[in-house]
């Protein structure tokens, strides 16, 4: 083979495979667990159906259950985080870290506030956000090694509204349901992450609807990759009760709900994490030009 040839061929694989790694593979994994006062459990969620399988049981090294109200992945180092429920059998009003292979708890520390965080989220600059959907129905932000929370400022929302469910968005936005329990369907609204206060884009419309006409709250939710707003619809009823529910996707202009399918009962935190592989083909082409351009400097010897 001609050297100069040969050199070209293996640069041209090299950059073809390192162009090619940059077009990424990717997939989201939605995670999700159950809540209330019953001990929780840890699923994954079809994203075109909402069928739940199940991954492990929420207990800790000593197999103390748990029940989650939110879920979170850090997005600096993928960690999953939880918000146990004010009902949890163990550690109610905690965060917690999840091992999203197989359940597995560890307590961090509990947030120090009554009741607890309705579910939380993060930003991109790795600042944990939690809704407070109880007594002052207002933002906080968590303390990742101790799990002590602090108010950012007492909302607009007052008293009598419960639900909030709260995300971000790639932008950084937070998106907040905090009235969709008490005042169904309720609102979609932002909330300022440095004033607390909340705006209202529209009125929810189009949920699920259970046999006796009630339509309930969102009481989780999340952005996937694409930017679309995930959340969990429950449509059970009675106090501290999280029953049927359903994975459905939010309109974030409209307020406009579209079901995607009937999931696990008591679900009430769901997470989604963002999963990048570069294809086969590309490796193998930068596995390619590197022996390559070996051979060619061997030739050149």
């Amino acid at each position: 083979m001609n050297k100069r040839f040969g050199w070209l061929l293996a640069f041209f694989a090299l950059l073809m495979g390192f162009h090619l790694a940059g077009q990424i593979a990717q997939a989201d994994i939605i995670y999700a667990a159950t809540g209330g006062f019953n001990p929780g459990s840890l699923y994954t969620l079809n994203g075109s159906t909402g069928v739940g399988t199940l991954v492990g049981a929420l207990v800790d090294a000593g197999l103390h259950p748990y029940a989650l109200t939110g879920l979170a992945f850090d997005p600096v180092t993928g960690i999953l985080y939880g918000s146990t429920s004010s009902s949890s059998p163990t550690a109610s009003g905690h965060l917690v870290r999840v091992d999203p292979a197989t359940g597995a708890i560890t307590d961090i520390g509990a947030y120090g506030l009554f009741d607890t965080l309705s579910d939380i989220t993060f930003t991109s600059d790795e600042t944990l956000y939690g809704w407070h959907s109880a007594d002052d129905h207002s933002l906080y932000t968590v303390n990742l090694a101790t799990g002590a929370a602090t108010i950012v400022a007492i909302s607009d929302i007052g008293d009598g509204f419960g639900g909030g469910a709260l995300a971000a968005n790639a932008a950084n936005v937070l998106y907040l349901t905090p009235d969709s329990q008490t005042n169904p369907p309720g609102t979609l609204r932002t909330v300022s992450k440095t004033t607390g206060q909340t705006t209202i884009i529209a009125t929810l419309s189009g949920a699920p609807v259970i046999t006796d006409g009630n339509i309930m709250s969102i009481d989780a939710m999340k952005f996937d990759e694409s930017g679309n707003l995930l959340g969990i619809n429950n449509l059970g009823s009675g106090f501290n009760t999280i029953a049927t529910t359903h994975l459905v996707r939010i309109n974030t202009t409209t307020g406009a709900i579209t079901d995607i399918g009937p999931s696990i009962n008591f679900l009430d935190a769901i997470a989604i994490q963002f999963s990048a592989v570069p294809e086969p083909g590309s490796l193998a082409l930068i596995a390619v030009g590197l022996t390559g351009l070996f051979a060619a400097r061997r030739w050149r010897r």
